[in-house]
């Protein structure tokens, strides 16, 4: 696979660039990730210029337009950052990232829970960094997260099947346009696009047959516009579980007594955390592949939690 460009807080590759001079190094994105992706690390308060160290600062004000001030002088820093986070989104997308990893709770890279002051002594709500807010904002539809949510196992899972979807489709793209490819994208990802969002699938389910007849019409950018919609709400679990019972059923059938309460009890396990996505894949496979489902093996839903570079993101 490729190496495909993902966006992440510098501090998380253990750059130095905290206000206190430390850092909050993630090896396994470092060193294990490192060798699938090619991270873009970012700091806005460094890069904007800001000395290391530097005092601590929040956000302060309201939830839509807080303002980023010091902690100790109360130096209003927003003008400042604002006018580099512009400058650098714009270069960044203009880099094609694919997503973004995020540095939780930080004044400007936090995707959510950022402690926002009203200015009234211990009254705070939650919000967002004025990086992450940003990036939310100029490019609404690639997949974000921040290094909090990669230890949850669905958080981690919608993450890495958005960026392994993404990254087949920047090879679609590179090919021959025409319906037979697009369907042949379509079908392969069917059952991840159903998890993520099952009435954006249906109308992406219908673009590759009308591109037979209507040529001229942008069916690749109208496609593309839906599937980050789809990716974007990443795996709902009562729609993974959907998924996972028309598998069930799918096979129901073909199975022996014994293969069905194994694949049952797995599917729960799954459910309650204590089985990982790579071994329901691993066990739905090897039934796919005993009683020649050609069209369940071809899903990427199987697929790619059994990828090496998708195990890499495990949590040591």
């Amino acid at each position: 696979m490729k190496k495909i460009k993902l966006g992440i807080s510098s501090c998380l590759l253990g750059q130095r660039v905290r206000y206190n001079g430390e850092h909050k190094l993630e090896p396994y994105l470092k060193y294990r990730l490192g060798k699938y992706i090619n991270w873009r690390p970012v700091c806005p308060e460094c890069e904007a210029g800001l000395p290391v160290p530097r005092e601590a600062m929040e956000l302060y004000g309201s939830f839509n337009a807080p303002r980023l001030l010091g902690v100790q002088t109360q130096t209003d820093y927003t003008h400042f950052i604002q006018q580099f986070i512009t400058k650098r989104i714009a270069q960044l997308k203009e880099e094609r990232l694919w997503g973004f990893v995020f540095k939780s709770k930080s004044p400007s890279c936090g995707l959510k829970g950022v402690s926002i002051s009203s200015g009234c002594l211990l009254n705070y709500f939650k919000g967002e960094g004025l990086f992450a807010k940003a990036w939310r904002r100029l490019c609404p539809f690639l997949p974000l997260t921040d290094e909090k949510s990669l230890k949850d196992s669905l958080g981690r899972e919608s993450f890495i099947i958005g960026l392994a979807v993404l990254a087949d489709w920047q090879k679609t793209l590179t090919l021959k346009k025409s319906a037979q490819a697009l369907a042949l994208f379509h079908r392969k990802h069917k059952l991840i696009l159903q998890a993520c969002d099952l009435k954006t699938w249906q109308v992406l389910h219908k673009l590759p047959r009308w591109a037979k007849s209507m040529a001229r019409w942008p069916f690749y950018e109208a496609y593309q516009q839906k599937l980050l919609v789809a990716l974007k709400k990443g795996l709902a679990p009562e729609r993974h579980q959907r998924v996972l019972s028309f598998i069930r059923n799918y096979l129901k059938r073909l199975l022996q007594p014994q293969e069905r309460q194994r694949l049952t009890k797995t599917i729960k396990l799954y459910s309650q955390g204590k089985a990982s996505l790579k071994d329901l894949s691993q066990l739905i496979k090897a039934y796919a592949q005993k009683y020649h489902r050609r069209w369940l093996l071809s899903q990427s839903y199987l697929k790619i939690p059994t990828q090496e570079w998708a195990q890499a993101w495990e949590i040591p």
